[in-house]
């Protein structure tokens, strides 16, 4: 994850103290490790066509969060940058607490999360190719 003042970019301190937003793509490539969800433990339990096809719906309806949590994520970051500018870079010495700022960080980690759990999916995916072959 993207740091600054010793803050990542999942924390609200990292953008209170002037940490720049990520980009959608900067969040999906700094995503490292996948995240097992218990919906994905339960349908990989599942047997064969079972399994692929709610496997192929828990990807679809993750990725229509990602989508609604896209177009959130992209008007916080306007807020912030606005924010931003009508506060001054110092703005921060006068509140402990900035919904701006809250609410990047909570967003950047709802994108990163949906695309942690997609990395997931597809690479049990992937798995499961190399097994029929």
């Amino acid at each position: 994850m993207a740091t600054h003042c010793g803050y990542s970019s999942g924390h609200p301190w990292y953008y209170q103290l002037g940490g720049m937003p990520l980009t959608p793509k900067q969040i999906r490539d700094e995503v490292k490790h996948p995240i097992v969800t218990t919906s994905v433990e339960k349908a990989i339990a599942m047997t064969e066509p079972r399994r692929s096809a709610e496997l192929n719906r828990i990807r679809k309806a993750t990725i229509e969060g990602i989508n609604r949590d896209l177009h959130r994520y992209r008007a916080v970051v306007r807020d912030l940058r606005r924010w931003r500018t009508v506060a001054g870079p110092w703005s921060w010495l006068e509140t402990t607490y900035n919904e701006p700022n809250s609410a990047c960080s909570l967003k950047h980690n709802h994108l990163h999360y949906g695309f942690a759990v997609v990395m997931h999916i597809d690479s049990l995916q992937t798995e499961t190719q190399l097994e029929l072959f």
